[in-house]
């Protein structure tokens, strides 16, 4: 076909193809006209012999842009002593008080945006079936409150895992004291913490028999059978023996046995009884980080399957922990936190306790270098300096 009578398209189309049967480069064909690539195709135009781009004049050429703009702009000399000296003088101070107005209230609306987004990643309400609606608009909750607290409203248990120091158990506790409330029980008495360490025994959960035969109740008795909550903190490290315990409160046959309790040795399960734990690990053995911990039943594992909630640290908690602190308390607490992570310093914890830490050594007048010195006293040299301490300090003053 006659280049002549071809639309632009099939011009393109025909270059290509001759480029590619040529191996020509056809990057050209994208930036000159339609005159340019009749030529090519009529043999009038070689390509390669001027770098792809024809000498004709129907080239499309790009702008020429010079390094230095302002170079290209004649230049302009404030005579000294003229007018428009004394007018630029007088006027310096003026712009820049308004440019520190500006970078002022540019700041604080972006802080504003940054606490809205914020906000807008957390519940504010939460809503339940014929109950009062639950308003969080003013409290300081983790993300995952509206998780956890639909995993024990509708299912009764949940189970918390996640780093030190996240927060874990004060979570479950801000959780429980609003379902507590929506079905009429006293958040405070129903409420039972039980640490599980290795040395818990099964007399401390179900209740023992002094020397003169009365039974003295256990910790995960009472609630379990008149109703309330038992927090199981460190869950993970519990003994086996009472691991057994909890399994059996978790089973849906409702009831437990209390040998010790002979006028009554069954307890049955009360219907508002809630069950929480706490762990560091996903119940499969201790690690280098959280040694002491024991792999959990199976079975126990299984029934929290679908209530099992991974906590991790909240940036916007901790901003909020610091108060009305200077946020290079923050800034400092996370870039720590940061180059610990990037050094594998997993035997080294930087939990959210430290941001509300760091708040009450600020109001008491204390500087951020002195806090960081404190916080890491038990470091070893080899490990300070793998996060470059002396730089944060710097960076911190």
């Amino acid at each position: 076909m006659n280049p002549d009578y071809m639309t632009t398209k099939q011009l393109k189309q025909a270059c290509i193809k001759k480029c590619r049967e040529n191996t020509i480069p056809s990057s050209w064909i994208q930036n000159c006209t339609n005159n340019v690539r009749k030529d090519f195709l009529n043999g009038k135009y070689n390509p390669a012999k001027f770098g792809g781009i024809s000498p004709s004049s129907d080239v499309v050429k790009p702008m020429t842009v010079p390094s230095n703009p302002a170079s290209a702009m004649p230049e302009h000399k404030v005579q000294p002593g003229s007018i428009e000296e004394l007018v630029v003088e007088a006027l310096k101070p003026k712009i820049s008080e308004t440019v520190k107005e500006l970078s002022s209230g540019l700041t604080e609306k972006m802080e504003q945006m940054v606490h809205k987004a914020e906000n807008a990643m957390k519940p504010l309400t939460i809503h339940v079936k014929d109950k009062p609606v639950i308003d969080l608009t003013d409290e300081l909750t983790h993300p995952a409150f509206s998780d956890v607290f639909e995993a024990l409203h509708y299912k009764n248990s949940v189970c918390l895992v996640g780093p030190a120091g996240t927060g874990k158990s004060t979570l479950v506790k801000q959780v429980w004291d609003k379902l507590a409330n929506i079905n009429n029980m006293d958040s405070r008495e129903t409420f039972q913490f039980i640490g599980c360490s290795a040395g818990l025994s099964e007399a401390q959960l179900l209740g023992k028999m002094d020397a003169h035969g009365k039974y003295h109740m256990g910790l995960a008795v009472d609630k379990f059978e008149n109703g309330g909550l038992n927090l199981w903190d460190e869950a993970d490290a519990m003994d086996g023996n009472a691991g057994l315990i909890r399994n059996a409160m978790l089973d849906g046959q409702g009831y437990i046995a209390v040998p010790n309790r002979t006028e009554d040795p069954i307890a049955w399960k009360h219907d508002n009884y809630f069950d929480a734990s706490c762990m560091n690990t996903f119940g499969d053995g201790q690690d280098f980080t959280y040694s002491g911990r024991g792999q959990q039943d199976s079975a126990t594992l299984d029934r929290l399957g679908d209530t099992t909630i991974f906590i991790d640290y909240d940036p916007s908690l901790e901003k909020a922990l610091i108060g009305k602190q200077d946020k290079k308390w923050a800034d400092m607490l996370w870039e720590l936190r940061k180059r610990m992570n990037t050094e594998h310093l997993e035997e080294r914890i930087l939990s959210t306790r430290r941001f509300a830490d760091a708040q009450i050594w600020a109001e008491a007048g204390k500087t951020r270098p002195w806090f960081i010195d404190r916080i890491t006293v038990a470091w070893t040299r080899e490990e300070l300096d793998k996060v470059n301490i002396n730089e944060i300090k710097r960076n911190y003053r």
